[in-house]
């Protein structure tokens, strides 16, 4: 038998005029046996800059970056926090665009032979700007206030809206606009 994992998001998008950056949480629930491989599929768009998790031995990129491959020398059983800090690479447009609206792809880190995966995400944006969701796939938005249990008194003031995906295969566009002038 292998290790069962089940995996609950917490991603919290921070979108500023020169770029866009992410941290998620992977809560890994594991069950049966010890983990000590785990696959994550990154979307096109991450650039990853930072992964942290306890027992954590190392960490690569294969298959051009879109693969995350965390070895956990030790193996893992119960609860295993994965954090994922980086960018996403649309980032600088929305400063370019003085008229209209920069679109930002978003999905969702699958991993791989995960039983369940759902997850949240918050979207920040600085005050100059407004966001809004477009092309929501299996996911819907959701009050801010349900993600208020994870996000921290500071996080919660520059947040402008959260969303829910159940499943790995979530889609989404947040579509990005300057504020008009006061």
């Amino acid at each position: 038998a292998r290790a069962m994992v089940d995996v609950e998001g917490q991603t919290l998008v921070r979108i500023a005029e020169r770029d866009i950056r992410f941290e998620s949480l992977l809560a890994c629930s594991v069950e049966a046996r010890p983990l000590h491989v785990l696959e994550v599929e990154l979307p096109p768009q991450v650039e990853l800059k930072a992964v942290s998790c306890p027992g954590l031995s190392s960490w690569s990129l294969e298959n051009d970056g879109r693969l995350l491959r965390i070895d956990l020398a030790d193996g893992a059983l119960g609860r295993v926090p994965v954090t994922l800090r980086g960018r996403l690479g649309e980032r600088a447009a929305v400063a370019d665009s003085a008229v209209g609206e920069t679109a930002v792809d978003m999905a969702p880190f699958i991993v791989r032979g995960a039983r369940r995966q759902s997850g949240e995400v918050v979207v920040q944006v600085d005050p100059s700007l407004s966001v809004a969701t477009k092309d929501l796939v299996n996911a819907e938005t959701i009050p801010l206030s349900r993600t208020f249990r994870w996000l921290n008194e500071s996080q919660r003031a520059l947040a402008w809206l959260s969303f829910l995906h159940r499943g790995a295969s979530l889609s989404a566009q947040l579509l990005v606009s300057r504020r008009p002038p006061v």
